[in-house]
């Protein structure tokens, strides 16, 4: 019983005295300019590459790892709160879903873009992916 009330007095202790980051606080503020001066740069990067096809490929590393960075930069974008109707999402989610498994990177980025979009349609290549 002493125990439960030393841990209960220590996790109250905890929860009052340890100070919680404000949305105020000039280092949240810092946080969230940068966060949204890297989404604003990544928006700009997207290339429309004809007949439809938008994505983040650069020819030197497309040629190794195609769909790498345009996996990267949408996974990134989604993690960081870019919601999933956004015209840059919707742009690229189809050459993403169209990529085929060819290199362990990209095939696990693919997964983790299709898994943060969590639309059902993509149950099926999620699970193919994982069976690669």
């Amino acid at each position: 019983m002493r125990m439960a009330r030393l841990l209960l007095s220590l996790l109250l202790a905890f929860i009052f005295v340890v100070p919680s980051a404000r949305a105020e606080e000039p280092l949240v503020q810092k946080v969230r300019t940068s966060m949204d001066k890297g989404i604003n740069y990544l928006k700009t990067q997207q290339k429309n590459q004809g007949e439809g096809v938008w994505n983040w490929e650069n020819d030197s590393i497309a040629i190794l790892q195609r769909g790498g960075t345009s996996c990267l930069a949408l996974l990134s974008l989604l993690t960081a709160g870019v919601p999933q109707d956004d015209p840059v999402i919707k742009r690229c989610l189809p050459y993403v879903r169209q990529l085929k498994p060819d290199h362990t990177y990209v095939v696990g980025l693919q997964t983790m873009v299709l898994a943060e979009v969590g639309d059902v349609r993509d149950l099926d290549k999620i699970q193919k992916n994982v069976d690669w």
